[in-house]
């Protein structure tokens, strides 16, 4: 579907994917990941972890561009934090 888009492309969500696994891998082959993008220091999204783990991820096709990436450490509201970013159309 992603492929076949005629309309610029978000993919977010909780993925439980980290940025080295082969998933990951496979979705920057057709889309960009808005924390590589635009993001800063390790994204850490998951709170139950005693490494700086990432598994939530935005990512955006063609046409669109991030801006201000940012990982909300203040929410409590589940084992992971919120993520958020602008997009705009290029």
């Amino acid at each position: 579907f992603i492929l076949r888009s005629p309309h610029p492309v978000l993919l977010v969500g909780d993925f439980n994917e980290t940025p080295y696994s082969y998933n990951h891998r496979v979705i920057k082959e057709t889309l960009v990941n808005s924390f590589e993008d635009s993001g800063f220091g390790f994204g850490s999204t998951f709170i139950k972890s005693f490494l700086p783990i990432r598994i939530d991820h935005q990512y955006f096709g063609k046409g669109l561009t991030s801006s201000n990436f940012f990982v909300d450490k203040t929410m409590l509201l589940s084992d992971h934090y919120p993520i958020s970013a602008q997009y705009s159309w290029d």
